[in-house]
This record gives structure tokens, C-alpha cells and sequence, in this order.
């Protein structure tokens, strides 16, 4: 856990916000319409950092119970050495009414991909960004299915208009380079990532009282252990 991380948790269990399991579906993208629509719930998807994300390819192998279904292909990552949590995919869903926000999703590495993923999340709209988990793949052209962070009790995270949350390409944890999924791949920001079964889910709860979101928006201000967004 970074220390930003670690500030973030610490606020949340300030404010009583309990962390749990998440529940029911608030978003989910399937792909097998072959667009960027929800098929389930409402929220925006879309690509950062220069990340190419306009076709759709099969998914057989992923969690969707349509086999083989479609998943979302995206490649033209950064190139080896630079844009270290910069370049992804981004969502975009309203958690009003909803909190224990946890996101999940299945995602394929080519060989020649990045092996870590980072998820970053924003609550002020997508001006500030902090760094959450890292996910690693272990081998090249295989799903790996059902991975998950949890936002449970983070600021910003429940209740919020426009919460937004980053899947992006990262170094290799002490490194200043990308790590290629294979172990006899080279890494190349031409390999690509696909994506399928983007949810993100949460349990119903009333709207937070407005002194606890002062208190965020206070939070949000005092800086200290935030990103910048990145391009």
C-alpha cells in the first residue's frame, strides 16, 4: 500500500465509513454489442495516454457466460522507458446512493504487453489521480478473469457524481522499465491489452449527510499525497 493510499484509508475510517464486500452491479460492459455502451447500468469508457481502443475482438476464456462473446482490444501503449501510469483505459460511473464501491474486471496481456497494471481513481472528476493496487500477469495471450480492487472506504469514492477510475500500463515494481508479460517477450507498446467484463459494483446506502461531505471536499483540497493527471 502507498502512503497516499494509506492517508486515503485512514480519512475513510475517520469518517465511519465501513469497508466490506461490494454487492450488486452499479456498470458493467460485456462488449458483446461491439460498442462501448454499458449492457448494464450507465457510466462512460474511454482510452488515455495515446491508447488505442476502437475495435473489438473475441473473449473466449474470459468470465462472460456468452462464449466466446467480444472483448474491448487496445494497444498502442507508451513506449519502453516512458509514461509510467499514464496510458489505459478510463471509467466513468455515478456511485450516488451507492457505497463499498469495488471495481472487477477480466483482462488479457499479449506477450509483448505490459505485465503490471495499475488501478488509479479520482473523486474530484479526474483532476488528481492516486494510485490504488497493482495487478501482474503471468503469462502472455491468457485471461486472467474476476480481478478486483476494492474502493471500500476511500474518500470520494461512494456518493459521487462522476467517480472515476483509471486501468493503466506501470514499470516493473523498482524499475524504471516496462516488464513484458511473457519472460521470453521483449516488451513493445504496439502489444496489446484486452479488456471484458468491466463491472462496477457496490451496495445501496443512503446519501451521505452533508457534514461528511464537507469534510471530503476538505479532504480533497489539503493536497499533500495527491497526482496530477496525467495526460
Amino acid at each position: 500500500m502507498t502512503r497516499q493510499t494509506a492517508s486515503i484509508v485512514a480519512l475513510g475510517a475517520a469518517l465511519g465509513i465501513a469497508a466490506g464486500a461490494s454487492g450488486d452491479i452499479i456498470t458493467q460492459w460485456n462488449f458483446n454489442s461491439q460498442t462501448l455502451n454499458p449492457s448494464l447500468g450507465s457510466g462512460t469508457l474511454s482510452t488515455v495516454g495515446g491508447v488505442s481502443g476502437g475495435t473489438f475482438a473475441q473473449a473466449g476464456g474470459s468470465s462472460d457466460p456468452t462464449q466466446p462473446g467480444f472483448g474491448w482490444q487496445t494497444n498502442g501503449y507508451a513506449p519502453q522507458g516512458q509514461g509510467s501510469g499514464s496510458a489505459g483505459i478510463e471509467i466513468r460511473v455515478s456511485t450516488m446512493g451507492w457505497e463499498d464501491i469495488t471495481l472487477r474486471w477480466d483482462q488479457r496481456h499479449s506477450n509483448t504487453s505490459s505485465r503490471w497494471a495499475e488501478v488509479q481513481y479520482s473523486w474530484d472528476g479526474g483532476i488528481n489521480f492516486f494510485g490504488l493496487e497493482l495487478h501482474e500477469a503471468t503469462a502472455g495471450e491468457t485471461w486472467f478473469n474476476s480481478r478486483s480492487t476494492s474502493l471500500a472506504g476511500l474518500p470520494g469514492a461512494a456518493h459521487n457524481a462522476e467517480l472515476v477510475i483509471r486501468i493503466v500500463s506501470v514499470f516493473a515494481p523498482g524499475t524504471l522499465a516496462y516488464q513484458a508479460t511473457n519472460a521470453g517477450s521483449n516488451y513493445s507498446g504496439a502489444g496489446s491489452w484486452r479488456f471484458d467484463m468491466i463491472s462496477v459494483e457496490g451496495t445501496m446506502a443512503p446519501v451521505p449527510a452533508p457534514g461528511a461531505l464537507a469534510l471530503l471536499a476538505l479532504a480533497g483540497a489539503a493536497g499533500g499525497n495527491r497526482r496530477r493527471r496525467m495526460a
